[in-house]
């Protein structure tokens, strides 16, 4: 009766956490569709791990650390890698010039976390979803307690690629 347990607790952690693991995809890849392929991945990977010999002692570590290891894989493969190009529409009740103002800023964010290191989009992408250092040290392979120092560093550089991008 092993098996149905495991599959109990497959769609349990499937449901749970699919949406954040999509979402880390769409960040750091920039398309829903690599997104979408991304967390699939993640997931499959998972379930033949969890219906194999070794167990999974911290699953949303190993979920993350899986994620941003199959996002780092992409992200040196260019060719797999594309840039966004959001369509915006004009929405009943929005002011226009704010979507529009709303939507360079976007692109501007966009493009200069398109220059950080694959490391650095990462580490942001953690941080931003608000896992602890804890957490973030184990998905990316880090001490512990170096993970504010690399925080700090790509936060410098994307701000210096945000002002590279301001000048004219």
């Amino acid at each position: 009766m092993g098996k149905p347990e495991r599959q109990d607790s497959f769609e349990a952690v499937y449901e749970n956490n699919f949406s954040v693991i999509y979402r880390l995809g769409y960040r750091l890849l920039g398309n829903s569709e690599q997104a979408l392929d991304l967390a699939q991945e993640v997931f499959l990977r998972l379930y033949q791990r969890l219906n194999g010999s070794s167990p999974v002692l911290d699953v949303r570590s190993w979920l993350y650390r899986t994620a941003s290891n199959l996002s780092y894989d992409w992200l040196r493969r260019k060719s797999r890698f594309q840039k966004i190009c959001a369509n915006h529409f004009e929405r009943p009740g929005q002011d226009v010039e704010q979507e529009l103002i709303k939507a360079e800023e976007n692109q501007a964010m966009r493009a200069a976390l398109e220059e950080l290191s694959s490391r650095d989009r990462i580490l942001l992408t953690l941080y931003q979803d608000e896992l602890s250092y804890e957490e973030i040290s184990r998905a990316m392979g880090l001490r512990r307690s170096s993970v504010g120092t690399f925080i700090s560093r790509a936060i410098k550089s994307l701000a210096k690629e945000l002002e590279k991008g301001e000048k004219p």
